[in-house]
């Protein structure tokens, strides 16, 4: 909080003021610090008698915990006046969740919202209406019941690829602030890759057969793969791939590894699967300023041996992404060949096998991110791609070296929103009222807007893309019920008793250099009376 008026004596500026007070915002509300603002204030002005007075519905998360050590000075009086209603009663949507779905039917997007009952007098019943882009697509009628929660799923179809916005809202609930949870979809375009295959030892047909059918598996679009042999690489195509895959794939040509370097430096993914078709001196030369892993020694184990997947790091954004449960666990995989390695600095192992072999290992180079895998992706080392797992891994896995994974578009009315600018670059932010903010690049990193005060919609415009984001206020704003006004002064302010001390504690001191002041007076009044005597008497000698 600032202060919005200065301290004056002039009651009709003030009343002027209080009758022209802006409209409440959306940010949350918090009893200390505007308390700790008017206690600064007060403890420098030059007044006996020194009150705050607090005007407010008295929110019970407004007001700070039982425990707060910090209170108003002693001399100051602390005043409440309530201006909510005994009774309140409000429904709110807290929370807005946009799953895509993986099945075939028409759906392609599940919406979830979680409404709550909030106050002391429970509302019934309750009408919930789902729009998309400004279109009501369907509502529902809830029977909460005793409930003072519940969650309602909309499965919907968005097809069109770009950005879609959306809304749900309650409808007929009288406190109309809230009553709107804002919300996007984006439907991208297929993820373009690029997967160049080399002819396995074991002379199978089309090694690429698996990795294609894992990411064509289900008819849902995300991902258009493209497989090519070593000769086959075109370095002036890669541009218009997210991510290129190599599988079993021995040297490449100069020209070919300076456009692969050129391409994952400029923000490219790439995904190493070296297999049987690699060699440790050439792989270790050729990629590495690539890889986040040198070659060590080839391991391939006779019939009835093999590995399995044991060590997860389950925080990395890969297997974090990942459904939980069975397909998490990998160590259904049996893998009877595999590479053993040495990870570079900066990389991150991300499975490991039961020897504590690195499996997986990912680094970023320039701006963009490389996977090692060690051992194959079709059957020629494992049973891999017959497991429940090779799927979401390998979804996923796409999705982090394009740079593709879920980014944040939901804010907090108050939060800070980060905009990555291009060097030399702007960025334009839209307001849900029309209103325009210039943010310019920063050396120092990202820059940030910071004028979320309103819900809704946020548009930024940079250069050729266009991005929008969300602004919403906190579900905790919605809980109107009300602190006992006691409860409020006995947090915040000293007991009568301490104040009338300190007052008397105050006064004590002036007290003294009153009476130190009258008792100089005295003598200066004799010495004045003196002086007039003598006066008087030098007078009449000098006439004589």
């Amino acid at each position: 909080p600032g202060v919005v008026k200065p301290l004056t004596a002039d009651l009709a500026a003030l009343e002027t003021f209080a009758r022209n007070v802006p409209a409440p915002g959306y940010r949350s509300t918090h009893f200390l610090s505007a308390l700790h603002l008017a206690d600064q204030i007060l403890q420098s002005a030059h007044y006996q008698d020194k009150t705050v007075v607090l005007v407010s519905d008295y929110q019970h998360h407004a007001a700070p915990a039982p425990g707060s050590a910090w209170k108003l000075s002693p001399t100051i009086r602390f005043k409440t006046i309530s201006v909510g209603d005994k009774q309140a009663h409000n429904l709110t949507i807290t929370e807005v969740r946009t799953t895509e779905l993986s099945t075939q039917g028409q759906e392609t997007h599940l919406i979830v919202g979680r409404i709550k009952s909030f106050g002391s007098d429970p509302i019934s019943e309750a009408r919930i209406v789902l729009r998309i882009d400004g279109s009501e697509v369907t509502s529902r009628v809830l029977d909460l019941g005793d409930k003072s929660e519940i969650v309602v799923e909309f499965p919907v179809a968005v097809n069109q690829v770009g950005l879609h916005r959306g809304t749900l809202s309650v409808a007929g609930d009288r406190f109309e602030p809230d009553n709107t949870r804002y919300f996007t979809i984006r439907v991208e375009p297929p993820m373009r890759i690029l997967c160049i295959s080399g002819a396995s030892g074991s002379g199978l047909g089309d090694n690429a057969y698996w990795f294609r059918s894992a990411l064509a598996q289900q008819d849902t679009g995300r991902f258009q793969v493209d497989v090519v042999d070593p000769q086959g690489l075109v370095p002036q195509a890669l541009a218009s791939y997210s991510v290129v895959v190599l599988m079993n794939v021995g040297n490449l040509a100069a020209e070919q590894m300076n456009a692969l370097q050129s391409y994952v430096k400029g923000g490219g993914g790439l995904m190493l699967a070296p297999a049987d078709r690699a060699g440790v001196a050439a792989f270790n030369r050729d990629y590495q300023d690539l890889t986040p892993a040198l070659l060590q020694r080839k391991h391939v184990f006779s019939e009835g041996t093999a590995l399995a997947i044991t060590e997860v790091q389950r925080h990395n954004s890969i297997v974090h992404s990942m459904d939980n449960g069975e397909s998490t666990d990998f160590s259904a995989a049996r893998f009877h060949g595999y590479w053993s390695t040495e990870p570079v600095a900066d990389s991150e192992v991300i499975l490991r096998f039961e020897n504590g072999a690195a499996a997986l290992v990912a680094k970023s180079s320039g701006n963009g991110r490389v996977l090692f895998f060690a051992s194959s992706l079709d059957p020629e080392w494992n049973n891999f791609p017959r497991q429940v797992t090779y799927l979401p891994l390998l979804h996923e896995a796409m999705r982090y070296l394009a740079g593709s994974q879920a980014q944040k578009t939901s804010y907090r009315v108050g939060e800070y929103v980060p905009l990555s600018i291009a060097p030399g670059g702007a960025a334009r932010v839209i307001s849900p009222k029309g209103e325009e903010a210039l943010l310019r690049n920063t050396l120092a990193g990202p820059a940030f807007y910071q004028a979320t005060d309103e819900p809704g919609f946020y548009e930024t415009r940079s250069g050729k893309w266009l991005r929008s984001f969300t602004v919403n206020a906190s579900a905790q704003e919605s809980d109107l019920t009300a602190i006992a006004m006691d409860d409020v002064r006995e947090r915040m302010s000293h007991s009568e008793i301490q104040q009338v001390a300190s007052v008397v504690e105050q006064i004590s001191p002036l007290k003294v250099q009153l009476e130190k002041s009258q008792q100089s007076w005295w003598w200066i009044l004799l010495l004045i009376l003196m002086l007039g005597i003598f006066e008087i008497f030098l007078a009449n000698r000098t006439y004589r």
